[in-house]
């Protein structure tokens, strides 16, 4: 994601031949939707629904991914 630096610097590498820039948003922004993406990750792992999906991920089916794991005082 926008976190990984390497990853931003090849985007930016490979974008610029197409007039392409790559802006990162405000770091605060970023670790916020990041939080959110994964809160319902985990939500749709919970409730056992697709939380992997083929058309994202080019995976041959829609899958779901994660562990719960309930303490002992749970």
């Amino acid at each position: 994601g926008a976190n990984n630096k390497f990853l931003i610097h090849r985007l930016n590498e490979m974008l610029t031949e197409v007039n392409i820039d790559v802006i990162v948003p405000d770091e605060k922004l970023v670790n916020y939707k990041e939080a959110l993406v994964m809160a319902l990750i985990g939500v749709l792992r919970w409730r056992e629904e697709y939380n992997v999906l083929a058309s994202v991920t080019g995976a041959s089916r829609n899958s779901i991914n994660g562990a719960v794991w309930i303490g002992q005082d749970a």
